[in-house]
């Protein structure tokens, strides 16, 4: 590179002096000066070329990396920040994994400790249950001439728990439905509710001590006799459903929902006769 820098530089140096020397003539001075020049980049070209010649043979002609201490140095200092940069991946991924066990250990004792305080809770609150007064009542058909009893069904609101509860709201029906039991809507309608806000129930109570309400079958208290043969051929049923809204002693919000029918045993039916849970689960459920 620098022989070809300093053949460049005399080219441009002789230029002009060949191009004047066609208007003025050289004087002995000038031949001189111009010589001395020309000595002295031939002498930068020959030491040029010695330099080069000495560099080819310690080097080599081509140029080998194996021997360039920077070029090694930059080479590992590159794989060992890969090996590095993996590493640190792997580092935090592990440490993501163990603060995720960490939360879900957390998570799972504050929700052991919840369902513990909860259990607590349940097994010192109030409880109320409905339950039928009597349970295989008599069905009271019609006969012309005659006054008969009509059908309603008695229900008793038992505190089963071990606090007081307090009353806010009840509903209840019983009536005749037509069809199998497993047409009923999924979810129960109430239409008349009764409030008995401030209402006490005493733990551990007994039928002898509850609350009880009375529902009359609807449309028709008494049966026909057109009724009472449907009823025998399971083309109909007596139903009775309803609800409890109560306040335990912490002053929340429970609600007992509650359904039976009443059952007719024919031909082979091992169950006795009278009222038994029935319904889809919303009717039969307790919060």
């Amino acid at each position: 590179m620098r022989l070809l820098l300093a053949t460049m530089l005399l080219l441009f140096q002789n230029y002009p002096s060949q191009t004047q020397s066609h208007h003025i003539q050289d004087s002995p001075q000038n031949n001189i000066g111009n010589r001395e020049r020309i000595l002295a980049v031939s002498g930068i070209v020959w030491r040029s070329y010695e330099e080069s010649t000495a560099h080819a043979g310690e080097y080599g002609t081509e140029y080998d990396p194996q021997y360039d201490c920077l070029y090694r140095a930059y080479l590992w200092a590159t794989i060992i920040g890969v090996v590095g940069g993996f590493l640190g991946v792997g580092i935090l991924i592990w440490q993501t994994i163990l603060t995720r066990r960490s939360a879900n250990a957390a998570r799972d004792a504050a929700n052991a400790a919840r369902s513990s305080a909860e259990a607590t809770v349940n097994s010192e609150r109030a409880w109320i249950i409905a339950m039928p007064t009597v349970l295989n009542p008599d069905l009271h058909t019609l006969v012309m001439g005659d006054v008969q009893q009509r059908n309603v069904f008695v229900v008793s609101f038992v505190n089963v728990g071990k606090t007081p509860a307090r009353l806010v709201e009840t509903s209840m029906s019983y009536v005749t439905v037509n069809g199998p039991i497993e047409n009923l809507p999924k979810e129960p309608e109430y239409a008349t509710r009764s409030s008995h806000e401030g209402l006490i129930l005493a733990p551990n109570a007994t039928k002898e001590n509850s609350f009880g309400a009375v529902a009359p079958l609807q449309p028709n208290s008494i049966l026909t006799p057109q009724d009472h043969e449907a009823l025998m051929e399971h083309r109909s049923f007596l139903f009775a459903s309803g609800f409890v809204n109560y306040r335990d002693v912490h002053g929340e919000l429970r609600e007992t929902r509650f359904a039976y029918v009443y059952w007719i045993p024919r031909g082979g039916d091992i169950l006795p006769r009278g009222f038994r849970h029935a319904g889809h689960p919303a009717y039969n459920r307790a919060t």
